[in-house]
């Protein structure tokens, strides 16, 4: 009878130590996966934080540029450009394209090859690739 008093109480000590170390394991299993949380949640205010403030910044460049858009200014500059108004006492000039000087001038004094790169700038840049890969090498 001894014997068996000892194997319950034995029995009951295991069974008490068994559910202490459960709930300690429990306990830090939670304890750690509320820190993950608490950490997925900063690093979700910081990319909201920083969501808002490049929208923030979005917003006051939209704002200004709204303003410019209603000015009366904006809306002479528009008028003047799209529909060829003009102002009571203004003159229009228009003014002729700046001459370049003619390739001539440019390509004397280079040689051969610097004289054909030069030639490309002036082309349309379609010819200047079918030249790159079609053509005679540089």
């Amino acid at each position: 009878m001894h014997n068996n008093k000892e194997e319950k109480s034995t029995i009951i000590v295991s069974f008490v130590i068994l559910g202490g170390v459960a709930i300690v394991l429990w306990l830090l299993f939670s304890w750690g996966a509320s820190i993950m949380r608490t950490g997925q949640r900063d690093r979700a205010i910081e990319q909201f934080q920083t969501e808002n403030q490049r929208l923030e910044t979005e917003n006051q460049k939209l704002l200004s540029e709204m303003l410019y858009l209603e000015s009366a200014q904006y809306k002479d500059k528009w008028a003047k450009e799209r529909k060829n108004k003009v102002n009571p006492g203004e003159s229009v000039i228009i003014l002729p394209p700046k001459e370049e000087e003619p390739i001539e001038e440019k390509l004397k004094g280079l040689s051969e090859k610097e004289r054909r790169i030069e030639i490309m700038k002036t082309r349309p840049k379609r010819e200047q690739w079918w030249e790159y890969f079609f053509g005679e090498p540089i």
